[in-house]
């Protein structure tokens, strides 16, 4: 049961990494280093939804 818990720990902890650091890559993604936007925040938001739909097809497709 410990091995079980750990993994289940472990992938909490990867998630919570996934999801916290869409935030500072949205906000790289956004802005320059000298603070000037680099893509509309509409652009920004497709691009991400299309990439997390690429990474998510091969699973919904072993799962239709």
């Amino acid at each position: 049961m410990g091995t079980s818990n750990s993994k289940m720990w472990l992938a909490l902890l990867a998630l919570g990494f996934v999801w916290g650091s869409s935030f500072i890559l949205m906000k790289m993604a956004l802005f320059d280093t000298a603070g000037e936007r680099l893509f509309p925040a509409l652009d920004v938001a497709l691009g991400r939804i299309a990439i997390a739909g690429l990474a998510m097809a091969p699973l919904a497709w072993t799962h239709r």
